[in-house]
């Protein structure tokens, strides 16, 4: 389906939303809830001094798509829209939580992550990393702890590498769409997503070698 196509389908549902149909908007929450519920998550579930409200977050989240989708006009993707909902919702809930983290550099990796000498010039590996292959039910317990690594990895990031992350990889947003709702350049977002990536690379690495114990903290530190 051509971008104008994608454009003119969402159009379509959000109308039909916005008059007030249920399997519309049915099909909106299902297509969106995860993106919805993950951008959420991220934005607030880590953030120093806040508490993790996210389902709270998610609902208020839905209730300004139903009451503000009629003035959605087509020109984004709806999921697009929808998601810098979420992230307006979120910094708003937890704005003196941002407030008091404002200080923080949003470029900066964590001290234990920022190991340079693993990477050349171009910021690839200098050595391949190593390979996780899950083949076995008995490799499901090392898949788990993989997913702890990764993370309590995301979860130590700068906000907006966390989100930037999150957008891009995971939500499935182009770059400059996620450029926008974070506020920044398109090339300031490319550092966010290459620091992020940085990040969660040395960290699975760092695992992988036994430099980092896997499951030994589950609340953000296992990295």
């Amino acid at each position: 389906m051509s971008d104008l196509a994608v454009l003119r389908a969402d159009k379509e549902l959000a109308t039909r939303v916005a008059n007030g149909d249920e399997t519309a908007f049915v099909a909106l929450v299902r297509e969106h809830s995860v993106a919805v519920t993950r951008t959420v998550a991220r934005a607030i579930g880590t953030m120093r001094g806040a508490s993790n409200d996210v389902d709270d977050v998610v609902q208020e989240v839905w209730v300004s798509v139903i009451r503000g989708i009629g003035r959605y006009e087509g020109r984004a993707r709806l999921r697009t829209w929808i998601i810098g909902v979420a992230i307006n919702h979120a910094r708003r809930h937890f704005r003196k939580a941002l407030k008091r983290n404002a200080h923080e550099d949003p470029y900066a990796l964590p001290s234990d992550l920022d190991d340079s000498s693993r990477f050349d010039e171009r910021g690839r590996w200098r050595l391949p990393v190593a390979a996780v292959d899950f083949r076995t039910p008995a490799d499901e317990l090392e898949a788990m702890r993989l997913t702890e690594v990764v993370d309590g990895c995301l979860a130590r990031l700068p906000e907006k590498q966390r989100l930037a992350l999150t957008l891009v990889l995971l939500d499935g947003l182009e770059p400059t769409e996620a450029a926008v709702l974070l506020e920044v350049e398109d090339g300031n977002l490319r550092v966010l997503l290459h620091r992020a990536r940085t990040a969660v690379r040395s960290a699975v690495e760092n695992w992988r070698t036994g430099k980092a114990p896997a499951g030994s903290n589950t609340g953000g530190e296992a990295c």
